[in-house]
């Protein structure tokens, strides 16, 4: 496997030498192994492994040369590929046949040295995206700070595991603090709890199981299916969450959305209102703040108003649970204390109006029974930084198993989260990560970045309205992320405008997709080969109608993320030279209808 790397992305990088730390001063003498001669007792290999293979438990020898030193040699064979580029050099070739070549290797009979492993292990890494790039906007993931990579660094390289105290002593203060900065951020009470998790689907995993079990145990089903209520606009992984937690795919209820990509709160009663009617339990209303493709921002004070509201009209049992996946969207909540009149930042008027309509829901995470955060999104801590934060402590009872059942564990200290968390293993990084970011970027830190992302977006927002054959489709959003469609003719724009694509013939739609993914292909083609940026594709963006109302047939559509604290207006500029350069390109590979010829077609 390695070969076929080299073959695929060989580079210049290649010949510079690794600066590995010495093993040399080891505690045991090297016996031959690595690939010389088969040792004929064990006791050979286990002095290679004592000697070679691990970090010596009563030497500091290891900590100060041979792990810095060997890191560091293989972050200088990475860092020669950084370039005016997305990619750390050029990317591999990732067809069948590199697939089916991966599929067959085993273990090697022989260890390797520390020199192998690395000169091995690094091409693997050739042609991954560079996070920091301002040509990365095709997603939420961000460059990580360096504090949090070096937190996340010695978090690996100590191994704490915080299911309990006793396996990670302090650094279980670390999760407690980086819980209680969260939850202070969007201003949960003091006695609000935390823990992190596996991901952004894990939060939900854990708002829904909560949801859930609260209403079984009020008896509040009544032997009817518990459903989720959702926008149509929402992550998948509300889909996902169902289907593992045995609620099912088919008791989602995906709530319509408006033209900021809202939930509409009518529909919301609506939806709820029929369920309990026909004796269905709500095991969670889900507010999204911070859709994945239009940063969307449900009401989630109007949500927890409803929720209220169909509580004493129902004169249900239990309370249903109002979850806020605020994953992508958490962070604004730096600026829940900022001043928008003085504006000490010096942000431009139209970028502090959007703040401000961002703030302004953000600030309502308060009222959510429980919400999830990402410092690997827009916390800029490395995968995986996900954590769930409750408003009560009283909403891990419905988490908590019986500790007789985990004989083994909690005989010590007084912080075991084990007994409520799904995971039994849990590594730090996730929260010594967003500990250290937090630590680096501060309030001001975190509303700077935030504040120039919002203002990029804004920018390019519009730029994109000037140009007649692109449209913007979530210009009444304020964050950093951008939907667009890209038209062959130079009227199409206005003309999609006036037309009720609610009676649209699906032939059309299918024939503007296509259009929109030959231009993502092309702008994906040529950020890859590192001539500039890459943007995202969405195939589910919802169309909104001349009144505003959100049409059920699902449109491609491009879209650029500004989530590196790199890009600048020039960067803007290219994004938009980019689309113009791919349309070019495409309008010369076949025949593209306009809008209005498409439409008199009547089906393509």
């Amino acid at each position: 496997m390695r070969a076929l790397l080299q073959r695929n992305s060989r580079t210049q990088f290649d010949d510079i030498p690794l600066r590995l730390g010495s093993v040399q001063d080891r505690t045991r003498p090297d016996v031959g192994l690595g690939g010389c001669t088969m040792p004929k007792k064990y006791l050979d290999v286990l002095d290679h492994a004592r000697g070679h293979t691990f970090l010596q438990p009563d030497s500091e020898k290891d900590f100060e040369s041979t792990l810095p030193t060997s890191i560091a040699g293989c972050l200088a064979r990475l860092g020669a590929t950084k370039g005016n580029r997305v990619t750390l050099g050029d990317p591999p070739i990732l067809d069948d046949a590199a697939f089916a070549e991966a599929a067959k290797v085993e273990v090697d009979e022989l260890p390797k040295s520390l020199e192998e492993v690395t000169e091995n292990l690094l091409p693997y890494f050739y042609g991954m995206m560079d996070w920091g790039s301002p040509f990365w906007q095709a997603n939420v993931i961000p460059p990580s700070t360096i504090a949090s990579i070096v937190a996340a660094t010695l978090a690996v390289t100590i191994n704490p595991n915080l299911v309990q105290d006793e396996y990670c002593q302090g650094l279980a203060l670390v999760e407690v603090e980086t819980i209680a900065k969260a939850a202070k951020a969007i201003r949960y009470p003091v006695d609000a709890v935390g823990f992190f998790t596996f991901g952004g689907t894990g939060t939900l995993k854990y708002g829904v199981q909560v949801g859930a079990a609260r209403a079984a145990d009020a008896g509040g089903a009544n032997g009817q299916p518990t459903i989720i209520l959702t926008s149509n606009c929402a992550h998948y992984s509300a889909r996902t969450v169902a289907e593992w937690s045995g609620i099912g795919v088919q008791n989602v209820v995906a709530v319509p959305t408006d033209r900021r990509h809202a939930m509409r709160i009518c529909d919301l009663q609506k939806e709820a209102r029929k369920a309990l009617r026909s004796g269905q339990a709500i095991a969670a209303i889900i507010g999204t703040v911070g859709t994945t493709d239009a940063f969307g921002l449900d009401d989630i004070g109007e949500i927890v108003r409803v929720r209220d509201e169909l509580q004493r009209e129902f004169c249900l049992p239990y309370t249903p649970h109002v979850h806020a996946d605020a994953v992508a969207g958490w962070a604004w909540s730096f600026f829940n204390d900022y001043d928008f009149q003085k504006n000490k930042l010096g942000f431009a008027r139209p970028t502090v109006n959007l703040l401000q309509r961002i703030t302004t829901s953000v600030q309502n995470l308060r009222l959510a029974d429980s919400v999830g955060i990402d410092s690997h999104k827009t916390g800029y801590a490395p995968y995986a930084s996900s954590a769930i934060l409750f408003k009560s402590p009283k909403s891990l009872e419905f988490l908590r198993c019986d500790k007789k059942s985990k004989a083994r564990l909690f005989q010590t200290g007084r912080y075991h989260p084990g007994l409520f968390t799904l995971e039994t293993t849990r590594s730090a990084v996730g929260a010594v990560g967003a500990w250290a970011a937090f630590e680096s970027l501060g309030k001001v830190g975190f509303q700077s970045i935030l504040g120039h992302l919002v203002d990029m977006g804004r920018k390019l927002r519009e730029r994109l309205n000037r140009i007649d054959h692109v449209q913007v489709l979530n210009r009444y959003n304020s964050g950093p992320v951008t939907i667009l469609r890209v038209y062959p003719g130079a009227s199409d724009v206005q003309r999609s405008k006036r037309h009720d694509w609610s009676k649209a013939d699906t032939g059309t739609l299918h024939r503007l997709n296509e259009f929109n993914k030959q231009i993502f292909q092309y702008i994906y083609q040529t950020a890859m080969a590192g001539q500039g940026p890459l943007l995202g594709l969405t195939e589910g963006h919802r169309i909104i109608g001349r009144n505003g109302e959100v049409i059920q047939k699902a449109a491609v559509a491009l879209r650029d993320y500004i989530i590196t604290p790199f890009v600048d207006e020039a960067h803007i500029d290219q994004v938009v030279d980019s689309i113009a350069d791919a349309r070019a390109h495409v309008l010369t590979t076949g025949t593209w209808e306009s809008v209005d010829q498409l439409l008199a077609a009547g089906s393509v």
